[in-house]
């Protein structure tokens, strides 16, 4: 049982590297999500349009999507049901955008402390870095050095 074992797993590994270099296109999806790992600022942009698009988009959305949901299930609470749960994606995209960590220092980039909030920053309010750069091509002196 040991050796058929071994031997299922050991015949994986090669069976997974022969189909994964001739799958096409599987190359330009590694490349991606390295490339998504390098730019320390996307995850930044993807909360920031979340939110954005939870804000803007709450009144219409609840609206259309309740009306067809209340008409549907003869009841309001599926409007209620969709409100909070956009107010609740957008509340979490918008903590996620606030607590984002600065790529220089790794601390905060738009608070000091839970009364200091900056959001609209241009700067980190502890290092200093611009917003936007990348770390590696600014130099910017630590807190403390």
């Amino acid at each position: 049982m040991a050796s058929a074992m071994r031997w299922v797993v050991g015949a994986s590994a090669p069976l997974i590297e022969r189909f994964s270099a001739t799958k096409p296109g599987l190359e330009s999806r590694a490349t991606h999500v390295n490339d998504d790992r390098r730019d320390p600022w996307n995850e930044y942009r993807r909360n920031r349009r979340l939110f954005l698009y939870s804000w803007l988009g709450f009144v219409p959305g609840v609206f259309v999507i309740g009306l067809v949901l209340t008409r549907l299930f003869r009841s309001e609470l599926p409007s209620y049901v969709v409100a909070f749960s956009w107010l609740s994606i957008g509340a979490i995209a918008w903590l996620r955008m606030t607590v984002f960590s600065c790529p220089g220092c790794g601390r905060p980039f738009f608070y000091t402390s839970w009364h200091f909030h900056n959001p609209f920053a241009t700067h980190c309010v502890h290092c200093g870095l611009r917003k936007w750069s990348n770390p590696a091509e600014q130099n910017t002196p630590t807190p403390g050095t």
